[in-house]
């Protein structure tokens, strides 16, 4: 006869062996989903893109600057380093972490104060953070982003994860380019990177570290270029994904006197799976798009003027066809100054020259650009009509100045 005490293990052990059992014959009924959820320990799901701060994760926060100790330590002033080029004050600017990867911003900046003294010569720097591992690299091409400033977050694609796009200058204390770019998630590499937006062969303003969106001048040997630029993210109605349009319109001198005229229209997005530039090949997709792009606050030339005048109607070469015998064209306003209602446009090129832009419908408006980077807008019915309006306009569109029209 068995003991009870062995009687009662022996239940116990039956017990739990019929447990185990209906455990997986229940098991087989589970959706696959379930499961994983029930065994998923160690592995976790990528966590979604989001901003790190101080206030909400100080553990983490803790933890990179321990890691960008180097980076964030004050410089001083050697006798190879000039006070100039020592930023005493480094600091994280932002922080973005996507699964086990960090996007680190970091400033620098001369002091901690900004002055005017001082203010343009404030840089910021992008590196990767593996947050599994505590190693960290530099991203290419932006170690040194003057004037960094972050402008909001975009659904290019194809990662899940958002663009970081932002604004910079091509340097300082020069005449530099204005950029627009964004930081990608690579999925494959597990890493972020520079958005790369073209190799500016084809439009010099598409470039693999942004787009040029601003500049002073540009051109050699005495050369003057206008350049007005819009651009914006625009939501997709095809694709869940974003798409970013961009138009600039330039005009170049030579030094023998030809002017040149260029309007063209870019946009990105998502086709077959790939982040793409198409460039836009109809006038009428080029104005829908500057409409959606332009907003009352910017001033840019391209959104000051009605949307059908803003398309340039053909090369300056139609104008030279039908002005034969003009002369050079003027590069100053006092060349202007003794237009008047009576005139026609022949009357104005036989003075002033043939006109750089011809736009419009119906009523035209003939562009002249002036060596100093602002323009005169002549509209009139067309060559033989008399002059409607006259107005001397600065580089973005606004009117420093109106001619007397008598």
């Amino acid at each position: 006869m068995m003991p009870l005490q062995m009687e009662l293990e022996v239940a116990r052990g039956s017990f739990l062996v019929k447990i185990v059992c209906l455990v997986g014959f229940f098991s087989l009924f589970l959706p696959v989903s379930a499961l994983a959820v029930a065994t998923q320990t160690s592995t976790q799901a990528p966590v979604a893109f989001h901003w790190v701060h101080q206030s909400s994760d100080p553990k983490l926060w803790e933890e990179i600057l321990q890691k960008f100790n180097e980076e964030l330590t004050p410089e001083q002033a050697t006798a190879e380093k000039s006070a100039i080029d020592t930023y005493g004050y480094n600091y994280l600017q932002m922080v973005g972490a996507f699964g086990h990867s960090a996007l680190v911003i970091v400033g620098h900046r001369p002091a901690k104060e900004v002055t005017k003294d001082n203010a343009w010569n404030v840089y910021y720097s992008a590196f990767n953070l593996d947050l599994d591992t505590g190693r960290k690299t530099g991203i290419e091409h932006a170690e040194r982003l003057w004037q960094w400033k972050f402008v909001r977050l975009a659904k290019f694609g194809p990662s899940s994860a958002p663009d970081v796009t932002f604004t910079y200058l091509t340097c300082t204390e020069c005449e530099p380019d204005s950029m627009f770019s964004s930081f990608y998630y690579d999925t494959g590499k597990s890493v972020w990177q520079l958005r790369p937006w073209g190799d500016g062969k084809d439009l010099w303003w598409t470039a693999g570290d942004g787009l040029v969106v601003e500049l002073d001048l540009i051109g050699e040997g005495g050369g003057l270029t206008f350049f007005d630029c819009v651009y914006g993210i625009l939501n997709s109605k095809e694709t869940e994904f974003q798409n970013l349009a961009m138009r600039c319109k330039e005009f170049t001198e030579t030094e023998s006197g030809e002017s040149k005229v260029a309007d063209n229209t870019v946009l990105y997005g998502i086709t077959d799976g790939q982040f793409n530039a198409r460039r836009v090949r109809d006038a009428s997709e080029a104005v829908r798009l500057t409409q959606e792009i332009c907003k009352p606050t910017m001033r840019s030339f391209l959104c000051r003027l009605p949307a059908e005048t803003s398309m340039t109607a053909g090369p300056t070469e139609i104008l030279k066809t039908v002005f034969p015998n003009a002369p050079g064209t003027a590069r100053e306003l006092a060349a202007f100054r003794s237009i008047n209602h009576r005139m026609t446009i022949t009357e104005v090129v036989s003075r002033c020259g043939v006109p750089d832009e011809l736009s419009g419908s119906g009523y035209y408006i003939f562009t002249y650009h002036l060596r100093d980077g602002s323009f005169v807008n002549l509209t009139a019915a067309g060559t033989d009509g008399r002059i409607l309006y006259a107005n001397h306009l600065d580089a973005k569109g606004q009117g420093d100045s109106q001619f007397a029209v008598k």
